[in-house]
């Protein structure tokens, strides 16, 4: 078992909300840098870098390798570093977190739907006012279209162990223009 540090919509995995808890890096900071799947579905997603004087809250939660590489298989841009977060009560835990260098230079508005999944961990977890505040506006701004197509973005994710990011991607947009080209071929058919 290790202790994970998590901070995107891995908060909201049913394996960490079974013992996860509010945690925070010193001088390290969590924006959405991260280059997306789509400029327009998916434009950024959070990712955890140093940043002087910075807070970076998150959860830590303890893990199997097993369950680890079960939620977080398809988290192809990143790689694990071993850092120092601290829990609510100041304690210093060791763990492992996602880090990356595939940023956007500034910070770009996530889609709506992955900020809402960060909204809503950061009061599941009760994070400072702050960052709530800062998750809800990004859920406000976000483009819509992925809480409309829901299954794109975790269709994906399962495909991606399997198929690698290009290909799950091209499976899926398949997958949803075969769709489209039946309904229209039934819509035809009916009138």
């Amino acid at each position: 078992m290790k202790n994970y540090f998590v901070y995107g919509a891995l908060m909201m995995s049913p394996k960490v909300l079974k013992n996860g808890c509010a945690a925070y890096i010193k001088d390290y900071a969590v924006e959405m840098r991260l280059r997306g799947s789509s400029s327009f579905l998916e434009p950024s997603f959070a990712v955890l870098f140093p940043k002087e004087s910075a807070t970076a809250w998150g959860v830590v939660t303890t893990l199997s390798d097993e369950d680890w590489r079960s939620i977080s298989g398809h988290e192809e841009s990143y790689h694990l570093d071993h850092l120092v977060a601290y829990d609510q009560s100041g304690n210093a835990v060791q763990i492992q977190a996602f880090v990356s260098q595939n940023m956007y230079n500034t910070e770009i508005n996530p889609s709506s739907r992955y900020a809402r999944m960060l909204y809503r961990a950061s009061v599941r977890y009760q994070f400072p006012r702050e960052i709530c505040t800062r998750y809800y506006h990004m859920m406000k701004q976000g483009n819509k279209t992925t809480r409309i197509v829901f299954w794109y973005t975790p269709l994906v994710k399962k495909l991606i162990p399997r198929l690698g990011v290009r290909r799950a991607k091209k499976c899926v947009l398949w997958l949803h223009l075969m769709i489209v080209l039946v309904l229209m071929i039934i819509a035809l058919t009916i009138i």
